[in-house]
C-alpha cells in the first residue's frame, strides 16, 4: 500500500466519523453553480450522468430516490481537483441524521477551501412495459437531457422525447422509454455473480417484441361453422359474435367464405365475397342444430374453395366447432387440410379465448402454422387505467402473444419452467439465486405454429449490472454479502464511501470488504405472474415492476429491506401474507403493514397469483 493511499484511507475514516457524528453544516453562503445531467437509455438500463460544482464545505444533497431502488451511483470522477482528497457516500432512509428527512441523500464533503466539479454516474434499471424499455427518471435539482438513440425512438409520455424536452424543459421525475427499432422477435441479456460459496446470482431478462407479425392485407378467409346438436343455441349464438368480431378484425381487401356444416357442408356464397357482403349475412347465417359433424366434408369444401385462388393468395381456414366429432373421423386425416393452410380451430368454451395444447388437433393445426384455441367471445387484457374488453378473434388475424413459453436455465434450483404465453411488448426480467453456476439460459416459445428460441450467456458487462441491481433485491443477503456486490459493480450503496483524490489517482474505498458469504444467506426468485390455461396473461412486467415497488415501501416502512414477503392475492384482495426475516418485531410489522396495503391495479388482472418480493 502507498503512502498516498495510506493517507487517503486515514483522511477517509477521519471525514466518516465526522458524517456520523454532525448534522450536516448549512450551504456556504454563496449559491452553488448549477450543474447539468445526461441520461442515456439501453435495453434493461439506463445511465444517468450528473455534473455538479460544488462550493467549499459539507454538503448532503436530497436525490429524491425512495421511490426507485433499481439504483446506483456506480462512479465518481473529480473535474478539478481540491486542495484535499474529499468524501462522498450515500445516506438511506433510517440512516440520514435527523433534520434530513427520509429517502437517499449523497455526501460530498468537506471541501477544503477550493470548488469541487464532481461527476457521478448513476446506474437505473429499466423494465420491459408494451415494448418499450422504461425507466423512472429522479427528481434532481438540475436539467436531465438525452440525445437522440441508434436504438430506437425516446418516448415521453406517448411523445418524441426530444420534442418534448423542448417544451417542457427535461426529463427530471418523468417515465423515460426506448423503443427499439426493428427488434427480433425474442431479444435479451444475462449476467452471473459468482458469490463465492458456490451460490451465483442471475439476472435474465427476456423481451418479446412489440409485434410478432403484421396481418395479410387481402387474405382469402374460409370460416366453417359447426352447427351439430353436440353444440347448444348459446353457443351457436357466440360464434355468430365470433364471425362478426373476426370480420371487423380482418383488413378490408379480404375476401371471405362462411361454411356452416353438420351432416353436410352448405357453402353460403358458393365464392369468395368482399367484407362488406359476408358481414351483412351473418345476421341471417343458418345456425340452426342439426345432426351430424362432418368436418371432413366440410374441408373438401374449404379444398374446392381455395384450389380457385392464384398460387400465391393468402390463405386462411378458421374452424369453430366443440371438436366433438365422430369416433371413426381420424385426426390424422385432417392433417393435410390443416397443413396446407395456415388454420385456426376455436373450441367452445366458457373461459376468455386462450390456446389449448393438450389436444388430438393441436399438433396437426400447427403443422400449417396455426393454432388451436379454445375459450368464449372475448379475452381480458389489463390496462393502466382497468380492464377493458378487446374482441378475441383479433388474435386469429394476427400474433399478439408469445405462447407455449418454456424457459430452461440449467444450474438453478428449478432449472425448467413452463408459462402459457407472454404478450408482445412484455418479457420477463428476474434476479434470483442459483445452487450452482448457469452456464446459459433459453427461452423457448411459438408465435402461434412457429417455433422460436433465443440462448443467452452471461456476458461481463450484464453480470456487473447483475451485482448493482441485486443489492435492491430481497434476496436474503446480510449487509456485508450487498456490500461485497457494491463493491463487485462499483456501486455506492448506503454501506459504502468512496475518496476522491486528485485526477491522476484510483478510487480508493474506505471499507475493507470481505469476501466470505453469510451462509444464512437465503435465495429468492422473483418469478413472473403465472395466468390459467385460457386467460390472456396481463402486462408481465407492468405487475411485477408494480409488485416490487410496493414491496420496497413496505419493507422501508419497517427497516425491514433484508426480509422476503411474500402475498396471495384474488383479483383486489390478499387472501394471505407471509414474511421471513429473524428479527421478530420487524416481521411483525411487515406482516401488519402488508395487510394494510392497497394492491396496484396492475396486479389486480391476476385470478389468483402468489408474489414473492
Amino acid at each position: 500500500m502507498t503512502a498516498t493511499t495510506r493517507g487517503l484511507r486515514r483522511l477517509a475514516f477521519a471525514s466518516s466519523l465526522l458524517f456520523a457524528t454532525q448534522l450536516p453544516p448549512a450551504r456556504a453562503a454563496a449559491e452553488e453553480p448549477p450543474g447539468q445531467a445526461e441520461v442515456t437509455l439501453r435495453p434493461g438500463f439506463a445511465e444517468l450522468v450528473v455534473r455538479k460544482r460544488y462550493l467549499p464545505g459539507t454538503h448532503a444533497t436530497p436525490l429524491n430516490l425512495s421511490h426507485h431502488p433499481p439504483f446506483a451511483l456506480i462512479g465518481v470522477e473529480a473535474r478539478t481537483s481540491p486542495s484535499g482528497p474529499t468524501l462522498v457516500g450515500a445516506l438511506t432512509r433510517g440512516h440520514a441524521p435527523d433534520g434530513m428527512g427520509s429517502g437517499t441523500w449523497l455526501e460530498v464533503g468537506p471541501l477544503p477551501g477550493e470548488a469541487l466539479e464532481v461527476t457521478f454516474r448513476h446506474l437505473l434499471r429499466a423494465f420491459y412495459v408494451e415494448g418499450r424499455h422504461q425507466v423512472e427518471l429522479p427528481e434532481l435539482d438540475v436539467p436531465i437531457v438525452t440525445r437522440p438513440s441508434a436504438l430506437g425512438d425516446l418516448v415521453l409520455d406517448d411523445r418524441d422525447a426530444l420534442a418534448a424536452m423542448a417544451r417542457d424543459g427535461g426529463l427530471e421525475g418523468k417515465t423515460f422509454g426506448l423503443a427499439p427499432h426493428h427488434p427480433p422477435p425474442l431479444a435479451g441479456d444475462l449476467g452471473l455473480v459468482p458469490l463465492g460459496d458456490g451460490r451465483h446470482i442471475v439476472h435474465l431478462r427476456f423481451d418479446v417484441a412489440a409485434s410478432l407479425g403484421e396481418a395479410a392485407q387481402a387474405p382469402q378467409v374460409v370460416v366453417l361453422v359447426d352447427r351439430s346438436r353436440s353444440r347448444r343455441d348459446d353457443q351457436l349464438e357466440l360464434d355468430r359474435q365470433r364471425l362478426r368480431d373476426l370480420l371487423a378484425a380482418l383488413p378490408d381487401r379480404a375476401g371471405i367464405e362462411l361454411v356452416p356444416f353438420a351432416r353436410r357442408a352448405v357453402p353460403r356464397f358458393g365464392r369468395f365475397v368482399d367484407k362488406a357482403v359476408a358481414s351483412q349475412a351473418v345476421d341471417t347465417l343458418d345456425l340452426s342444430r342439426r345432426h351430424g359433424s362432418h368436418l371432413d366434408e366440410a374441408l373438401e369444401v374449404a379444398a374446392q374453395r381455395f384450389a380457385s385462388l392464384p398460387a400465391d393468395s393468402d390463405r386462411r381456414l378458421v374452424i369453430l366447432s366443440d371438436g366433438v366429432m365422430r369416433s371413426t373421423l381420424d385426426p390424422k386425416s385432417l392433417a393435410r387440410h390443416f397443413a396446407e393452410e395456415l388454420t385456426h380451430v376455436v373450441l367452445s368454451g366458457q373461459e376468455p379465448l386462450g390456446d389449448l395444447t393438450d389436444h388430438p388437433w393441436f399438433d396437426l393445426v400447427m403443422e400449417g402454422g396455426g393454432r388451436l384455441w379454445v375459450g368464449s367471445v372475448a379475452f381480458l387484457a389489463g390496462e393502466e387505467e382497468g380492464q377493458i374488453l378487446l374482441p378475441a378473434m383479433t388474435r386469429l388475424v394476427r400474433p399478439t402473444t408469445l405462447l407455449d413459453v418454456e424457459l430452461a436455465m440449467p444450474g438453478a434450483a428449478e432449472p425448467r419452467r413452463e408459462l402459457p404465453e407472454i404478450r408482445a411488448g412484455e418479457g420477463l426480467d428476474e434476479i434470483l439465486i442459483a445452487p450452482r453456476p448457469v452456464p446459459w439460459v433459453e427461452l423457448r416459445g411459438r408465435i402461434w405454429g412457429r417455433p422460436v428460441h433465443l440462448r443467452l450467456r452471461p456476458n461481463p458487462e450484464a453480470s456487473r449490472r447483475a451485482a448493482v441491481f441485486a443489492i435492491g433485491e430481497a434476496l436474503g443477503l446480510d449487509a456485508t454479502s450487498r456490500h461485497a456486490l457494491a463493491h463487485r459493480g462499483h456501486a455506492l450503496s448506503g454501506t459504502t464511501r468512496y475518496v476522491i483524490g486528485p485526477p491522476a489517482a484510483p478510487l480508493v474505498e474506505v471499507h475493507w470488504v470481505s469476501n466470505s458469504w453469510s451462509p444464512e444467506a437465503r435465495g429468492r426468485r422473483v418469478r413472473p405472474p403465472r395466468v390459467r390455461m385460457g386467460w390472456a396473461t396481463p402486462h408481465l412486467q407492468r405487475a411485477q415492476h408494480a409488485m416490487h415497488r410496493l414491496g420496497t415501501r413496505l419493507r422501508g416502512a419497517c427497516d425491514a429491506e433484508a426480509a422476503e414477503l411474500t402475498m396471495e392475492t384474488t383479483g383486489e384482495e390478499i387472501v394471505d401474507v407471509s414474511v421471513t426475516t429473524p428479527d421478530e418485531a420487524k416481521r411483525v410489522c411487515l406482516v401488519e403493514v402488508a395487510w394494510r396495503a392497497q394492491l396496484p391495479e396492475a396486479a389486480t388482472a391476476f385470478r389468483r397469483q402468489r408474489w414473492r418480493m
